[in-house]
């Protein structure tokens, strides 16, 4: 069911005494969405609810919702207010109160970045409330200026991070020499956090790796070339840069390498070059001086012709069908 700008919807159906019904209200309703019901102050009764969302797009309207989590939730999405509790359920004790099915977690704005972590009423910590969820989306956080380290401390199982139009993340201090608290990351993706300088060091356990539009970008992650696990590696968009780690030796298992208008980028590191032939995939655009050095009579020319899969172009602009970077 889906609930789309419904301005001046207020509550759920109530007795002739006033009283919100307490009979099962959708018994079998799995998948819940809200969008931009600005008066709207709670959920409805729904014990095989898996999938929620609540989200307000409107930056003038105000949205304080009372939103239960019940232990069966699997994905949960947060854009606005948000007073979240955990009810107790017959099952349960005292003493066990996580939301150990919750899979999935996407905080879309400030409001649900402040819902989630600062606002929401627990009787536990957000350390044991998250403490499953595997996958991350934070989308258009415009209050985070530094990596949210503590935050994402409480959640250890997380496999996929993305973090989008955080427009205001600089990532400065001592982020650049603490090593992410994720030791399961195993994907990362970094998309038009025009501000963001720096990226902590990053997890052993990182298999792919993307990050676009971050112009402000002046250094990658310091360990990057110590990453034995990390297959895919793309930056498209990062002006910035000025050039790759030193080293890159410990990049053994690497097969797909994306490098795309990054301008300052013109050469690879001698620890990448022992790489080049094995990649499976490569792509090199926008990036004049590196793609000379990868074309026929460059100095690199001799150990990407073996990459079976390769789109570089020549460097004088050419009329062309646009090419996704890398999938």
């Amino acid at each position: 069911m889906t609930l789309d700008n419904l301005p001046n919807l207020e509550k759920w159906t109530e007795d002739s005494a006033g009283e919100t019904n307490s009979f099962l209200m959708f018994p079998q309703l799995e998948e819940l969405r809200i969008y931009d019901c600005f008066k709207l102050a709670s959920l409805p009764q729904s014990p095989v609810l898996t999938n929620l969302t609540c989200i307000s797009y409107s930056l003038k309207a105000f949205v304080s919702m009372s939103m239960p989590l019940h232990s069966w939730l699997v994905s949960l999405n947060v854009g606005l207010l948000a007073n979240i509790v955990i009810p107790l359920d017959d099952q349960q004790s005292q003493g066990r109160r996580s939301l150990d099915t919750l899979q999935s977690l996407e905080i879309k704005g400030d409001n649900g970045f402040v819902s989630i972590f600062i606002l929401s009423k627990l009787h536990l910590a957000p350390c044991d409330c998250f403490a499953f969820v595997e996958e991350l989306v934070i989308s258009s956080c415009y209050n985070i200026v530094h990596w949210p380290v503590e935050e994402l401390r409480c959640m250890p199982r997380i496999r996929s991070l993305r973090i989008w139009h955080c427009t205001n993340l600089e990532g400065k201090g001592s982020s650049s020499k603490e090593i992410l608290p994720l030791p399961q990351l195993e994907r990362l993706w970094i998309a038009s956090c025009g501000r963001l300088l720096e990226i902590p060091k990053l997890p052993a356990s990182l298999e792919e790796m993307k990050i676009s539009y971050a112009i402000s970008l002046v250094a990658l992650p310091s360990n990057l070339g110590n990453l034995p696990k990390l297959r895919k590696l793309g930056m498209w968009g990062c002006n910035g840069l000025r050039k790759l780690p030193d080293g890159m030796d410990g990049l053994t298992s690497l097969e797909r390498l994306s490098i795309s208008e990054c301008l300052g980028i013109d050469k690879f590191p001698q620890g990448l070059l022992q790489h080049l032939s094995a990649l499976k995939y490569l792509y090199i655009d926008g990036c004049p001086d590196l793609q000379r050095c990868c074309r026929n009579g460059g100095e690199y020319f001799e150990l990407v012709s073996s990459v079976p899969d390769k789109f570089i172009p020549a460097t004088e602009p050419t009329k062309r069908k646009f090419v996704i970077p890398f999938c």
